[in-house]
């Protein structure tokens, strides 16, 4: 089982679900390309990402057969677009969180990254320290276990 995270995530936020699936799945936790410890791109666009996963799905598990593959959030439109271009490397697909519809109004994405661009990272040693600097620029309905 093949699982891709989500904007800013990182392939071991599935880590608990991986070790719960063993020993009867081999799980592979992939940083998507720009993410973690993947290789960087020049641009953004989903097709280059799904394409790079295909290849490196091709040159590890899936060079075995298709694997299931699960994407969440940014992880799973690239998965759809993974499954659309790959399909012999995709048994099954799970997507959750995130639809396959467009969304041209973006705003509150740039409004949180213009926040987290503005953190001043001289200041900032903790998350709780970066929690102190966000709370003016992102309301706490925008916070984690508020």
């Amino acid at each position: 089982m093949v699982f891709l995270p989500g904007l800013f995530g990182q392939g071991k936020n599935f880590s608990t679900i991986a070790k719960n699936l063993r020993p009867e799945l081999k799980s592979v936790l992939v940083d998507l390309p720009n993410h973690g410890d993947s290789d960087w791109t020049e641009t953004f666009d989903y097709v280059e990402q799904a394409d790079l996963i295909a290849e490196h799905l091709k040159d590890g598990i899936a060079a075995q057969g298709p694997v299931a593959l699960v994407g969440h959030s940014m992880g799973g439109k690239t998965a759809m677009v993974l499954a659309l271009r790959h399909p012999d490397l995709i048994s099954r697909l799970t997507v959750v969180d995130i639809s396959p519809v467009d969304r041209p109004e973006m705003d509150e994405f740039e409004h949180l990254l213009d926040a987290l661009l503005g953190l001043d990272l001289s200041e900032t040693e903790s998350r709780r320290d970066a929690d102190e600097q966000l709370k003016g620029p992102i309301p706490k309905t925008w916070c984690a276990g508020s």
